[in-house]
């Protein structure tokens, strides 16, 4: 069991450096076609949403670093929770894009292979006071 939240632990990892490595095939293929994202302002993108915002943002996003942190797997027969902390540095369109995010990840295995069906991210900055 050990084994297999450490596997899962890794694609969190390697899902999180795709953006840097502009790598879409391992998005498409980590992705479930009935993948469902929510983002920290609260918006919901389906699988196809995702990958057209990624390709947009290889060709104008710098990323610094993207780094997972607290990363938990907990395995639930065919389905797991992945959950963790994420801090990330970048620009994207001449606008900063950094921040820190907690975020949840729900994964099935499929035919020996996990893939993620669902993600939901929110912010972990401090709320600022203007």
């Amino acid at each position: 069991m050990q084994d297999m939240e450490q596997m899962l632990i890794e694609i969190e990892n390697e899902l999180a450096q795709v953006v840097i490595r502009r790598d879409v095939a391992l998005l498409e293929r980590l992705l479930d076609d009935g993948y469902v994202f929510t983002n920290p302002v609260g918006e919901v993108k389906n699988k196809t949403e995702t990958l057209a915002k990624f390709l947009a943002l290889v060709d104008e996003a710098h990323f610094d670093y993207i780094i997972n942190s607290d990363v938990e797997a907990r395995i639930y027969g065919e389905a797991a929770i992945v959950t963790g902390a994420q801090a990330q540095k970048g620009r994207y369109g001449g606008r900063e894009i950094s921040g820190r995010y907690r975020f949840t990840s729900v994964y099935v295995r499929r035919d020996g292979c996990w893939r993620c069906v669902a993600q939901h991210a929110s912010s972990a900055d401090p709320i600022r006071k203007i």
